[in-house]
């Protein structure tokens, strides 16, 4: 076979220990490989046209931004009535001190985190009090 003497078989373990490697390597090479060559690139590949999608995809993407700073805003200037709300939920009467306070100290975190981390995060490792 190819060239090469064949012996016979003693074992089929070691046989198919011995012929699984090669053919897992023939199968990967036959299934994976793909030949790239500067022509093949060079017919598929335009510098031009992937910076001009590139450009516009970024101004797709700066309307997004700006929806998202206009939504950040507003949460921010509605914070006291979110902050209401999840005190309304609270075994606190909203009447008491106690609400008062606790209102007091979740906007003090989410102002300190965003001083500290540049973003709101609900994993602080100090707690305003």
């Amino acid at each position: 076979m190819k060239g090469k003497l064949i012996r016979p078989i003693k074992s089929s373990l070691n046989y198919m220990k011995a012929l699984l490697h090669p053919m897992k390597i023939e199968y990967q090479n036959e299934t994976f490989r793909e030949v790239i060559s500067e022509e093949f690139t060079s017919k598929r590949f335009d510098a031009y046209n992937y910076r001009e999608q590139m450009r516009a995809e970024v101004r797709e993407n700066q309307g997004v931004n700006e929806q998202f700073v206009e939504y950040v805003t507003e949460a921010f200037n509605n914070i006291g009535s979110i902050a209401d709300e999840i005190i309304k939920n609270s075994p606190f009467s909203p009447s008491s001190l106690d609400c008062k306070k606790l209102k007091i100290s979740l906007m003090l975190n989410a102002l300190n985190s965003l001083k500290t981390k540049k973003r709101l995060d609900s994993d602080l490792q100090t707690v305003m009090l």
